[in-house]
């Protein structure tokens, strides 16, 4: 199967992720600062509460702050959360008094798009869209001149309205997934506190690890004596990765290294750094986890130390795929990042066709994926 077959099959897969109660099919129009939803698939009359938590999947708590703040109408009348929606009903939610984030607002959007790169987009839609990040540079920073994928993604959109549902480490490439206003944000981020946002990574790490396949559970917290580094701790918050391996063992000149498909339960700070470094196989070129040869160049290389180059801004954790169900249409989708310039020796030792297939059947048993006509 080549590249070109692979991303056409995943095009076409659907993902049972959510109880099919918890979506509804909806017209949800973005206009201006002003989200209008017809309420067309609704067949009964029902609170404006319990409409929108179920139809546009948000949390309970901000759907009150919604209402409490007047920002519901219907025929410019403001709704309280006892309020009835009926069939075919226009709801409009003003999003004005929701800010961007304050980086993004500093920006001269029209000064800095012509001297700073933009973002590379993999799928949008009027409410959200995912882009590749490139390792290397952070999802976000306090300071608004230095470049992030915030700001790539802000020049791209010519908006400063973007907000990132997830963040992958400054080292890590691979897909990130963005909402376009705050409603879809806060959707968005329900989905993820629900796991029902599915992330899958690719890591080559060093050696390999026993079993093959498993669970690491460890639970993680901050390193007391190394700023910015975290450790496995018995007095931290739960972590769990399930791994699985790809290709071991393999060779990059005197270098044995594995090839291992990662997938995260829970989201803590550099999680599955800090896993696969305490059973001994820290991702390759993961400096701040003890990897001891930090980046490879050339698979066909057969001196170690020419092969392999220092650098403590990328190492070899990927961010391959990515799911969910659009809040909106209840579609569900399946998004994935390519290889980056600096995995190509990996693929040229594993084969790329041979690691997509592999990775394909891997997504398909971990998310329960259904391949409909």
């Amino acid at each position: 199967m080549n590249r070109r077959a692979f991303l056409l099959l995943t095009d076409g897969l659907r993902f049972n992720l959510m109880d099919r109660k918890e979506v509804q099919r909806l017209k949800v129009e973005l206009k201006g600062q002003k989200l209008e939803i017809l309420a067309r698939d609704l067949h009964e009359p029902c609170t404006s509460r319990a409409w929108l938590e179920q139809a546009l999947f948000l949390p309970p708590g901000f759907v009150g702050r919604l209402h409490a703040q007047g920002l519901v109408s219907r025929d410019a009348n403001r709704l309280h959360v006892e309020s009835k929606i009926y069939p075919d009903d226009r709801i409009v939610i003003d999003l004005s008094a929701f800010a961007p984030p304050t980086t993004l607002q500093q920006l001269d959007l029209k000064r800095v798009s012509t001297q700073s790169p933009g973002a590379e987009i993999l799928f949008e839609d009027p409410h959200l869209l995912a882009v590749q990040k490139p390792a290397g540079i952070l999802i976000h920073s306090e300071r608004p001149e230095e470049d992030t994928l915030d700001r790539r993604v802000s020049i791209q959109l010519g908006s400063p309205f973007v907000y990132h549902v997830h963040r992958l480490d400054r080292g890590t490439s691979g897909i990130v997934l963005y909402a376009k206003h705050a409603l879809m944000l806060r959707s968005l981020d329900h989905q993820l506190a629900k796991h029902k946002i599915r992330r899958l990574y690719v890591a080559l790490v060093e050696g390999n690890l026993s079993p093959l396949n498993g669970t690491l559970n460890d639970s993680i917290g901050k390193d007391r004596h190394h700023a910015g580094r975290y450790r496995v701790s018995k007095g931290g918050q739960p972590a769990v990765t399930e791994y699985h391996t790809l290709f071991s063992p393999l060779f990059y000149g005197q270098q044995k290294v594995s090839l291992l498909a990662c997938q995260l339960k829970t989201g803590r700070t550099h999680q599955i750094r800090v896993h696969l470094s305490s059973r001994g196989c820290p991702v390759v070129g993961d400096v701040l986890y003890g990897a001891l040869q930090p980046r490879l160049s050339s698979a066909r290389q057969v001196n170690h130390h020419s092969a392999i180059e220092s650098t403590k801004e990328a190492f070899f954790l990927h961010a391959h795929a990515l799911s969910f169900v659009h809040p909106y249409t209840g579609k569900a989708h399946l998004l994935t990042a390519h290889w980056p310039q600096a995995w190509q020796p990996v693929l040229e030792l594993v084969g790329d066709h041979r690691l997509d297939r592999k990775l394909h059947h891997l997504y398909k048993e971990l998310n329960g994926a259904e391949v409909q006509a």
